[in-house]
């Protein structure tokens, strides 16, 4: 079954296949040209208008959340082309993009190299530390958003932990996920019209995400400071048993 609906207690959760999803990404990044920068990852290929609303509201219910000061360093996790660049580095101390696609990275980096205080990397994840960054000190704030989706929850955990290993004491991560509404949706080879392409992602439900963070971050400092849904306007909520959330966790140890 492409589409699986369960509940949050259930205690076999479907999971994905991690390879479907990097080549559901091989073939975004094929298609950059054709797409441009900002549908490829907005996934709106039929109504581009669409991309550059939710692009527009995503940075404006965001960046305040971000709170930027000019002091802070800042991991973005799934970068993409680099559409938080420009942003985050007007307004930070340094502005570091990953991401897992090597051609995404690539555009990334021409794109932006005008900015002398943004580095683009490509990583997993799954994996991530300082010293796989080229970092030696660590970051001030992680942005996240529309990663966790993509993973299953085992590395969803260890994703968590791995932030926090790249974070400082005082620090921040804000997350931006589409979430299920009362429901865990998970598709598996989900054929979408609007892409033309199959996809797999899990999408849970606000309750599963906070019962993974506490899991994961609980013990080391990290506490949920605040949530709440991202889109105003119905027409940016498209999806009738999803809704785009964020969520901020924070550490503040002495």
């Amino acid at each position: 079954m492409p589409r699986i609906t369960s509940s949050p207690d259930d205690k076999n959760k479907p999971s994905i296949d991690r390879t479907e999803v990097e080549a559901f990404f091989d073939q975004r990044a094929k298609r950059l040209n054709e797409l441009g920068p900002l549908v490829t990852v907005i996934y709106q290929d039929r109504h581009p208008e669409v991309a550059s609303q939710k692009d527009e509201a995503d940075k404006r219910r965001i960046l305040p959340i971000l709170a930027l000061d000019g002091s802070q360093r800042v991991l973005d996790v799934g970068c993409g082309t680099g559409r938080w660049a420009s942003e985050i580095s007007a307004h930070g101390k340094s502005y570091h993009g990953i991401d897992f696609s090597k051609e995404l990275i690539e555009y990334a980096k021409g794109r932006y190299k005008h900015l002398h205080n943004c580095s683009f990397t490509q990583a997993s994840v799954v994996d991530l530390s300082l010293e796989k960054l080229g970092e030696t000190e660590p970051f001030d704030l992680i942005l996240c958003a529309g990663v966790l989706m993509y993973l299953n929850d085992a590395d969803v955990e260890t994703t968590l932990r791995n932030f926090s290993s790249v974070l400082t004491n005082s620090s921040r991560i804000v997350l931006r996920e589409p979430m299920g509404i009362g429901r865990r949706l998970t598709l598996k080879e989900y054929f979408s019209e609007e892409m033309s392409q199959s996809y797999s992602a899990i999408y849970r439900t606000i309750e599963e995400f906070e019962q993974l963070i506490n899991k994961s971050l609980f013990a080391k400092g990290f506490h949920v400071r605040g949530k709440g849904y991202m889109y105003e306007e119905e027409t940016l909520n498209n999806r009738p048993d999803t809704r785009q959330m964020w969520l901020v966790i924070e550490r503040d140890i002495d």
